[in-house]
């Protein structure tokens, strides 16, 4: 019989895991209680990690959508001049964006793998040719032209 530090409760000497530096070669703690403590332990962590991993996520979505809206007024402001618009005189820039003034922007952006970091890929290439600025609008309009679809 051996009796448990953590609870105090005196139990059966197979109740206790094995320790090679403890005199009596046993754990102190039961094994109830070792298991109890795990599971505190655990959820404690737990709890820790999935804070820190929530406030890491935030902060990181934040700093990178700023640095998309500053790659964006780069952009804008160098196909677009100082204050830019669309063709049909449309300035709000939440609606703005840059459109390939010769088509094949889908297909241009899967082969450079931009996605999301088209502005980015801009301005790392130097503001290239072949662009310009048009309001959402305008872009679906154009879309909807070049697919030869019949005015509704």
């Amino acid at each position: 019989m051996k009796t448990c530090s953590r609870c105090g409760v005196e139990k059966d000497k197979t109740q206790f895991d094995k320790h090679s530096s403890t005199k009596d070669k046993l754990q102190p703690w039961c094994r109830s209680c070792r298991n109890a403590r795990r599971q505190e332990l655990r959820i404690k962590k737990e709890g820790y990690y999935a804070t820190e991993r929530d406030r890491y996520r935030e902060q990181h979505l934040l700093s990178c959508r700023k640095l998309y809206y500053r790659y964006k007024a780069q952009v804008l402001q160098h196909y677009g001049g100082d204050s830019p618009a669309c063709s049909c005189g449309f300035s709000d820039r939440r609606a703005l964006s840059i459109d390939h003034i010769e088509g094949g922007g889908c297909q241009h952006r899967k082969e450079i793998g931009a996605g999301v970091n088209f502005y980015r890929w801009l301005v790392k290439n130097s503001f290239p040719e072949g662009f310009q600025v048009l309001c959402m609008n305008c872009q679906f309009i154009k879309r909807y032209e070049e697919n030869g679809y019949a005015e509704v």
